[in-house]
């Protein structure tokens, strides 16, 4: 009992850096995170060249105009997959005999002669293949252009032994300065509404301390997380989750302290 109360009486100072030292081991591990999940990409990317050849046949391209020397309509094996559809058809140019593959399924693919059309989320786009350099697509090709751009798009371990990584640290610091910043604003007010019910009263400036402070446990979990490359698309919502737990708790060990429960506090104290 009571730590939050001495929490909330620390000076502003050490609550900013307290601030920004979860600024700090957030960008830390983003920058571990894609470190460990840099080699994962590039595996999984090997992997798919490596396997094209045996599903997709080679895709000749010549003066916008694409051919194939397979069986067409070819479809691409999708496995166990309703959803999608991958069809090579080489035969014909009208955009409506091309969109006929694609009127029963959710999303796809689908090269005509001249175009490659492509369906999401209901939206029907058409790229032409007039603009298109002559070449030949198959595995080699596709190593070719991953050797080429994927150490612009991702980061490698050489990159991190350079400028690369400072400036990546330094662009991850300025986002979570705003986004923890933004996050302390918008859930300090949980403790606020929360007061009554447990006859807890605070100024919005004892809130602020709070939120910041009960902003570590997230952070923590979610920089251990990061270092071991376990981010995912469900760790938002756990962060979020931990963050709101440690606000309730740190109002309810304020409702055990009397003075604190009828005594209003409506400044940040230096």
């Amino acid at each position: 009992m009571g730590i939050t109360k001495a929490v909330y009486r620390m000076p502003t100072l050490l609550v900013v850096l307290v601030l920004l030292g979860a600024v700090v081991l957030s960008a830390v591990g983003f920058l571990g995170f894609l470190s460990t999940f840099t080699p994962r990409v590039e595996q999984w990317i090997d992997h798919v060249i490596s396997e094209y050849d045996a599903y997709v046949p080679e895709i000749a391209i010549r003066k916008g105009k694409a051919e194939i020397n397979r069986k067409q309509p070819y479809i691409v094996d999708m496995g166990d997959s309703k959803e999608g559809v991958i069809v090579i058809d080489t035969t014909i140019e009208s955009v409506a005999d091309g969109m006929k593959h694609l009127n029963n399924v959710e999303s796809g693919f689908v090269l005509t002669r001249t175009a490659l059309l492509t369906k999401s989320s209901h939206q029907i786009r058409v790229i032409s293949l007039d603009k298109l350099p002559d070449m030949d697509i198959n595995g080699a090709r596709l190593g070719a252009w991953k050797n080429q751009y994927f150490p612009m798009l991702v980061p490698t371990p050489a990159f991190w032994s350079n400028t690369g990584a400072t400036v990546y640290f330094l662009a991850a610091c300025f986002y979570f300065v705003c986004a923890k910043a933004f996050q302390v604003l918008i859930l300090s007010l949980l403790p606020l509404f929360l007061g009554p019910y447990y006859s807890v009263r605070l100024g919005y400036g004892e809130s602020l301390k709070i939120a910041v402070f009960c902003l570590v446990p997230p952070v923590v979990v979610d920089f251990l997380l990061g270092m071991v490359g376990s981010w995912s698309w469900w760790t938002f919502g756990m962060y979020l989750l931990i963050y709101v737990a440690a606000l309730v708790l740190a109002v309810m060990d304020l409702a055990g302290d009397r003075d604190i429960s009828e005594t209003p506090q409506m400044a940040i104290h230096p």
